[in-house]
């Protein structure tokens, strides 16, 4: 991701400082974390925090046939997913697929 935007380092030194960050949040309160996607997690402030990214990460989600789908509404990933894929648009253009799930 960091080479595809030009930044290589960029998103280890995110991951660290985000790292860093959550841990001075759960140290401040004496609670730990939960997981980033169950309630009380302190991730959205340690990511919001962290040094940046070093661009934009597109999430694709796809139906058993392949097709593309979308998010509800709510924001809630839709019933029927069986692959998500991220990736990010390099600097020409090319679309890098950096996890698939």
């Amino acid at each position: 991701m960091s080479t595809a935007h030009g930044k290589p380092g960029a998103d280890i030194l995110h991951e660290v400082t985000e790292a860093y960050q959550g841990s001075l949040i759960s140290q401040k309160s004496g609670v730990s974390s939960p997981a980033a996607n169950v309630a009380g997690s302190v991730y959205p402030k340690a990511h919001a925090k962290a040094t940046n990214q070093s661009g934009t990460i597109n999430e694709t989600l796809y139906d058993a046939a392949g097709k593309v789908m979308t998010m509800t509404p709510s924001g809630s990933y839709p019933v029927g997913i069986t692959r998500v894929e991220w990736s990010v648009t390099d600097k020409k253009g090319a679309r890098a697929i950096i996890q698939k799930l």
